[in-house]
């Protein structure tokens, strides 16, 4: 069995037979045609996409900047996807006094938000939810973001080697307090680009392809290719 995740703990203490797995959408000709290598930023735009739930943090990105403006006068944020909490979300930006500067996008296409995140300087996600592997963090990593994000699953991994800024809690602060982390030192600000790009290059859908085959193999002993094209749901033809 397998588990969608990654962190350095084993998905179960009862069963070792059970390991981890990471998720993707991305294809190889995707992460070339995404990666974008970043420089210094002019601006402070930031972009958070998910499901518009209290857990994934969008709250405390919009309470952070008012605190981030005093920084970066031209901070904005981009507010990407559905959910419960987005009437909740407007509400919050207008008592703030932010909501000329917090643009909801509501659900787009795929396509609108990789153009999306080609156009902003860092990914805030300072999630407080279980998440297993987050697509849209190794989406944004493809595309050259660097990320600013809370210490929870595989998020540790995927940031650890300097392509983001790690906070401690999900509190308006430490959002603050990460961005401008990220965004104060322009040769740390394209190192951290350049190594989100390094991560995303290693969660390509044909690595995902290779690693259920190998994990296959193990259990099974060789395989055809069509019987491991079949196994790993068909989604690519390449063994």
């Amino acid at each position: 069995m397998l588990a969608t995740g990654g962190r350095t703990q084993p998905p179960s203490d009862r069963n070792a037979a059970l390991q981890w797995v990471f998720s993707t959408s991305l294809t190889e000709e995707d992460l070339q045609r995404c990666a974008s290598p970043r420089a210094a930023p002019a601006s402070a735009r930031l972009i958070i996409a998910c499901r518009q739930d209290p857990e994934k943090g969008t709250g405390s990105v919009i309470r952070s900047l008012p605190r981030i403006i005093q920084r970066f006068a031209g901070a904005t944020v981009d507010v990407v996807g559905d959910g419960s909490a987005l009437c909740d979300f407007r509400s919050l930006a207008r008592e703030l006094g932010v909501a000329d500067r917090v643009i909801f996008h509501g659900k787009v296409a795929h396509d609108e938000v990789i153009r999306l995140f080609g156009a902003a300087d860092v990914f805030c996600y300072p999630t407080a939810a279980s998440e297993g592997f987050p697509k849209v963090v190794l989406e944004a990593l493809a595309c050259g973001l660097p990320v600013v994000t809370t210490r929870v699953s595989v998020l540790p991994e995927l940031i650890g080697s300097g392509a983001g800024v790690l906070i401690n809690a999900d509190d308006p602060e430490s959002v603050a307090a990460g961005v401008e982390q990220c965004l104060s030192d322009p040769i740390e600000y394209a190192r951290k680009s350049q190594r989100a790009l390094d991560t995303a290059s290693r969660y390509s859908l044909e690595r995902w392809t290779a690693a259920i085959g190998q994990r296959l193999e193990e259990a099974w002993g060789p395989l055809q290719r069509e019987t491991l094209h079949a196994a790993a749901g068909g989604s690519v033809a390449r063994a």
